[in-house]
């Protein structure tokens, strides 16, 4: 999210706050007012970018939290747990939810980009 917020911010002109601070604006207000809002669609597009990857993280919590049936159980885990009990029908559903997430991840960046 950093990153695409970073590469946002550094492609708006600086010269749009200037313009509102020599009309009386404090550089407070001209950030808040001026970059901020144009700005504000890349940082979404960041923000679902980020979530999207968060939503998948396997190896993290699998390493730092374990695998707890119904306490650490994230959905990428749940596959996990439900694979090595043979579960195959709740895999299923559970894969066409991520399915599902994944697909309205990427609607919600082609709607935000294609806004601009």
């Amino acid at each position: 999210m950093i990153r695409t917020a970073r590469a946002v911010f550094e492609s708006i002109d600086s010269k749009y706050e200037l313009v509102a601070q020599s009309l009386g604006s404090s550089r407070f207000e001209s950030f808040l007012r001026v970059t901020l809002p144009m700005a504000k669609k890349g940082i979404l597009a960041g923000t679902i970018l980020a979530w999207a990857r968060c939503i998948g993280e396997f190896g993290a919590t699998l390493m730092l939290a374990r695998t707890t049936k119904m306490r650490t159980e994230t959905l990428p885990i749940a596959v996990f747990l439900n694979i090595s009990v043979e579960n195959i029908e709740l895999d299923l559903a559970i894969a066409f939810i991520m399915l599902v997430i994944a697909i309205l991840t990427i609607i919600s960046i082609k709607l935000v980009a294609s806004s601009r």
